[in-house]
């Protein structure tokens, strides 16, 4: 059984934490798709499309892919990341190619799936400011 999840926050926008556990017979939440599509309309409304926040995975993975990542997302949409962990007298150190980023789009792509393929378990806290 694969699972991940992640924490991230961006200022006070939005804050968005989720495990997610592959599909089995159990059902999610009924709650779970309005609030997706509150905080996404909250999230719209923020129009914000240069930022950057903290990203950092807790699974059965290498060492380097459960790094915290700082993911920064410019204006065109072009997402890169780099190990937060670094220290900020070293240069930055990007992450390897390979190694997935996600926008907040992405991430609400990736919870909105789980929603549809009914996951076993799917907790998701989100900022209401």
């Amino acid at each position: 059984m694969k699972f991940s999840s992640c924490g991230v926050t961006i200022g006070t926008a939005l804050v968005v934490l989720f495990g997610l556990t592959n599909p089995a017979s159990a059902a999610i939440d009924d709650q779970a798709r309005p609030l997706l599509d509150d905080a996404k309309r909250l999230w719209a409304s923020k129009s914000v499309d240069n930022y950057e926040y903290t990203f950092q995975r807790q699974c059965e993975c290498l060492p380097d892919y459960q790094r915290p990542v700082k993911v920064r997302v410019n204006p065109d949409g072009d997402k890169w990341g780099e190990f937060a962990d670094v220290s900020t007298i070293s240069p930055a150190v990007l992450v390897p190619d390979g190694y997935e980023v996600f926008s907040i789009d992405d991430l609400f792509m990736k919870i909105e799936t789980a929603i549809n393929e009914n996951y076993h378990s799917l907790t998701v806290t989100y900022d209401t400011e």
